[in-house]
C-alpha cells in the first residue's frame, strides 16, 4: 500500500499527489498500535524541502515486460 498527500511545491511540477515519506523517527509511531489517530494524520505529509530529486528516465520504465535496473538511470 502507498499512502499519498498533497504534493509540495517541487513535486507539484510533476503531479499533484505524492507518496507519504517517513523519517526513520516517526516509523515506530506509525507502526505502534496504539498510537492516536490524530498524531497519525499529523505523519501524512509531504517530504522535507529539499528531500528528493526528480530527473528524466527513459520511456521504457512504461512497458510490463521491462524490469532492469537500468530503467532508473538519468537520460
Amino acid at each position: 500500500m502507498i499512502i499519498t498527500t498533497q504534493a509540495d511545491a517541487f513535486m507539484r511540477t510533476i503531479h499533484l499527489r505524492m507518496p507519504v515519506i517517513l523519517r526513520p523517527d516517526q516509523e515506530h509511531t506509525w507502526l505502534e498500535a496504539k498510537t492516536a489517530v490524530p498524531e497519525l494524520l499529523a505523519l501524512l505529509r509531504p517530504a522535507r524541502s529539499g528531500a528528493l530529486r526528480a530527473y528524466e528516465v527513459s520511456p521504457a520504465v512504461n512497458r510490463a515486460q521491462r524490469d532492469t535496473p537500468d530503467l532508473i538511470e538519468p537520460v
